[in-house]
């Protein structure tokens, strides 16, 4: 996993001039040489190490992917397809789709999917939202007779599980 990646990637770690320790990586363990060192120090760096690591794990760029049927998602390229089609969707739209898709079964109204994608404060109001599912079900329905967005009456919109 990331733990591994990062020390291929790193054969030797330099600490600050204050400590003048040097660390080497040898099979898959670290040996410090030169000055003992105080467990508090061993601490922070193990914090230090740590922090590095889950930094690395959020920025490792897996792709995230949903597939429903004929449908795919991709979170990551921000792109849909159904079949070998690719959907072309406004930033807007593919902001609804992927929102919605992300939380299949729940109900949104359209003042949160509005606050969602455009954000507190955008100008305008959230009947903008309706014209918008609208446009994204007409470009799915091009490819597929599926529903994946359903009209809540009264409550707003969900994902079709």
């Amino acid at each position: 996993g990331a733990k591994r990646r990062i020390f291929r990637w790193i054969c030797q770690v330099f600490l600050t001039k204050k400590w003048g320790i040097l660390i080497k990586k040898e099979s898959e363990s670290l040996i410090f040489t030169g000055l003992k060192i105080p467990r508090v120090y061993l601490k922070e760096l193990e914090a230090r190490i740590a922090s590095h690591l889950k930094r690395e794990a959020r920025h490792s760029h897996k792709t995230s992917c949903r597939f429903q049927g004929e449908l795919s998602i991709d979170y990551t390229a921000k792109t849909v397809q159904i079949r070998e089609n690719t959907l072309e969707l406004t930033k807007v739209e593919y902001e609804i789709l992927a929102f919605l898709s992300m939380h299949p079964g729940m109900v949104f109204d359209k003042e949160r999917i509005y606050e969602r994608v455009c954000g507190f404060d955008a100008e305008g109001d959230s009947r903008v939202v309706t014209e918008l599912i609208r446009r994204i079900r007409k470009k799915l329905q091009q490819y597929t007779q599926t529903e994946y967005i359903e009209t809540v009456w009264g409550m707003g919109y969900r994902w079709a599980k």
